[in-house]
């Protein structure tokens, strides 16, 4: 049975996800009693000392298996009958406030786009998938639908927008880049793609010029380079826009500054509430500043096709890319 969310509080239910989407059905029968208060600010928007959700790649779960025998399939079926049947993406995650991935429930996530789905139509999808998880005897995972918009052309990051902390399995759309210590390598920046499992190692996905630039035409490795052992580093989140969201957030200071001076001076302003976001955003600039390569190190680069999807002008291949 799905919970209805029409209390005023499921506004800021995914506070600290990207974008902050709107809920429109969860199969949790736990109450959801708000947004938990922490001593330091978790969030990116929002009253201060609210705590921020956290989204985990599933690393150990019966699910993962049961996805494999039958259950995605089930899955698809049932989003085949959603009226409009206007869904975006399905999502297999543990989602919660815990930073321990473990500690937080199993969750598979509906997307639909916004303003399609009407709340009742939400309500009957996720009642199918939990019973469809109930007779694969997984009744501990959730299922929530909610809002987002699909994705167009990439392009710069949000600027109200958290960058997703080093992690073993960062989110598909993590920032992602080959590390700045490859002089040879020019440029290197984007997005993982996702995730595929090749033998028995878990491989991240991405575009030919997120690893090597737009210049690079050969596939990797090489003839020369396979013997050789050359190997790229790919870090996450990208050293670019670590300088970005570092840039933007000494610009915020500078505007809390001015803020605060004009509150020393005023009889209505109160500047402790200025002191306090100024400290916040400074711990969040440290906190980022100590993002070093080590920390940051997703992995090695393994391959590339070589193959072009298609043809195009020398200045537009990041376009026209490798899959």
């Amino acid at each position: 049975m799905a919970m209805k969310p029409e209390n005023p509080d499921f506004t800021y239910y995914y506070l600290g996800l990207p974008g902050n989407p709107k809920l429109l059905a969860r199969s949790s029968t736990i109450p959801w009693e708000g947004i938990p208060i922490v001593d330091t600010p978790g969030g990116h928007e929002g009253p201060r000392g609210q705590a921020a959700k956290l989204a985990f790649v599933i690393t150990h779960h019966p699910l993962r298996g049961k996805l494999d025998n039958g259950l995605r399939d089930n899955i698809r079926h049932v989003l085949a009958t959603m009226q409009p049947c206007r869904w975006i993406s399905v999502d297999y995650l543990r989602i919660g406030y815990n930073e321990v991935e473990q500690n937080n429930p199993v969750v598979i996530l509906v997307t639909a786009e916004e303003d399609q789905v009407p709340r009742a139509e939400a309500e009957r999808v996720v009642g199918a998938i939990s019973s469809e998880c109930r007779r694969a005897d997984l009744p501990d995972v959730e299922v929530e639908v909610k809002e987002g918009r699909r994705a167009e052309l990439a392009g710069g990051l949000p600027s109200d927008e958290p960058l997703i902390h080093p992690i073993d399995y960062p989110l598909v759309g993590a920032s992602i880049a080959i590390a700045q210590k490859h002089t040879t390598v020019l440029g290197g920046c984007g997005t993982l793609g996702g995730y595929v499992l090749i033998d028995g190692k878990v491989m991240g996905l991405t575009n030919h010029h997120v690893a090597f630039g737009s210049s690079r035409l050969e596939a990797f490795p090489t003839q020369d380079e396979a013997p050789a052992g050359v190997s790229y580093t790919i870090l996450q989140p990208a050293g670019k826009d670590i300088e970005t969201k570092a840039s933007l957030l000494k610009h915020h200071i500078k505007i809390l500054e001015k803020d605060l001076a004009r509150a020393l001076v005023s009889t209505t302003r109160n500047p402790a509430s200025y002191q306090q976001r100024i400290s916040d955003v400074k711990r969040e600039l440290q906190s980022l500043m100590e993002w070093t390569p080590e920390k940051s190190t997703l992995g090695k680069r393994w391959r590339s096709s070589g193959i072009r999807i298609r043809n195009g002008a020398k200045d537009r291949r990041f376009r026209l890319d490798w899959p």
